[in-house]
C-alpha cells in the first residue's frame, strides 16, 4: 500500500533535514615553513632548493668536512678533497727550486737557498722545516719526504722528533751528484749563534737547534 505523506508529514521532514546539515567553518590556515637551512634563515620551497642552498655554502678547507642540515633533518655533508699528491721518486734538484713537492697530507714543500720549507694544511705560508742547510735535492718517495746535501748525507723528515731529521744510511733514490765539500773551519772563539754553524779543525759542522746540538746533522 502506498504511503502518502501528508502535507504537515512533509512539513516535520523538512525540518528534520535543516536541523541535520552541518556547518563548515572558514578553512584552518596551516602554516609550513619550508625548507630552513640548518634551522634558520630563508624557507625554502623544495628540498631540492634547501640542498642546492647548502652546495652554495662557503666550501670547507682541502681535507676537512662540513654538515648542514634541512628542515627534515636531511643531512648535506661537503667534502673538499686533499691536493693530489706528487709521484712518488719527484725529485726537487736545488740548491733552490722553483717547483714543490705535496705529499699525502696536502702539506707543501719547496727548496731555497739550500733550505727546506714547508707549508702544512691550513698554514698561510712557507716556514723552515726544522734545520737545514747545504740541501741539493728535496725527494717524495713512497709517502715520505727525504732531503739530500752537499755532503751525500740524506736525512728524512720525522715530523715528530727532534730534530725532525733523520740520517739514514741508505739512499732512497738517486740524487745529484754531490759538489766537492768547501767548507772553511770557524775563526776561534765562533759562537753559534750568532753564527748559524761552527766548523771545526776537521771540517765537522757543528749546529744548534732548539737547543739541540748536532755534529754533521746527527743528534748528539
Amino acid at each position: 500500500m502506498r504511503q502518502i505523506l501528508t502535507a504537515a508529514a512533509l512539513a516535520a521532514l523538512s525540518a528534520f533535514a535543516s536541523a541535520a546539515t552541518l556547518t563548515v567553518g572558514p578553512a584552518p590556515v596551516v602554516t609550513d615553513p619550508g625548507w630552513l637551512l640548518n634551522g634558520t634563515g630563508t624557507a625554502y620551497a623544495t628540498q631540492a632548493l634547501c640542498i642546492a642552498a647548502a652546495g652554495a655554502l662557503p666550501a670547507p678547507k682541502p681535507g676537512a668536512s662540513t654538515k648542514a642540515t634541512c628542515a627534515d633533518s636531511t643531512t648535506i655533508i661537503m667534502t673538499s678533497p686533499l691536493p693530489p699528491p706528487s709521484s712518488s721518486g719527484t725529485v726537487l734538484s736545488g740548491p733552490t727550486s722553483s717547483a714543490v713537492l705535496t705529499d699525502g697530507a696536502g702539506t707543501f714543500w719547496a727548496l731555497t737557498a739550500g733550505v727546506v720549507y714547508e707549508q702544512p694544511l691550513g698554514a698561510t705560508a712557507m716556514a723552515k722545516a726544522g734545520f737545514s742547510a747545504n740541501v741539493i735535492a728535496l725527494a717524495y718517495v713512497n709517502g715520505k719526504i727525504y732531503q739530500e746535501n752537499t755532503a751525500c748525507q740524506w736525512y728524512g723528515w720525522t715530523a715528530t722528533a727532534n730534530p725532525p731529521w733523520a740520517r739514514i744510511t741508505a739512499a732512497p733514490i738517486a740524487g745529484p751528484a754531490c759538489p766537492p765539500i768547501s767548507l772553511v773551519t770557524s775563526p776561534n772563539g765562533t759562537m753559534a749563534p750568532p753564527a748559524n754553524q761552527i766548523v771545526d779543525a776537521a771540517k765537522s759542522v757543528w749546529t744548534l737547534s732548539a737547543g739541540v746540538v748536532s755534529k754533521d746533522g746527527t743528534t748528539l
